[in-house]
């Protein structure tokens, strides 16, 4: 995934993520399920995912990059 995703809700992912150059904003939750690991290859911002919402991610996160939410954040992998 390229670019920049402004989503107002909620996004979920039901399979792996590979940003490169890549934000996601939220005005709610971002889910990735599926135990589908995330992938950030950012080196023109260090923003990833961000989300006004709980973030669950249920793989891993591989990678440098922000993740941000105004309440929980939570890596199962």
């Amino acid at each position: 995934m390229y670019g920049i995703h402004f989503v107002d809700g909620d996004v979920t992912i039901k399979a792996g993520l590979t940003l490169i150059n890549a934000t996601i904003f939220a005005t709610g939750t971002i889910d990735v399920i599926g135990s589908g690991d995330v992938y950030l290859q950012n080196d023109i911002s260090p923003l990833a995912l961000i989300a006004k919402g709980d973030i669950t991610i249920e793989g891993s996160v591989h990678g440098e990059g922000i993740i941000q939410s105004e309440s929980t954040v939570k890596i199962d992998g």
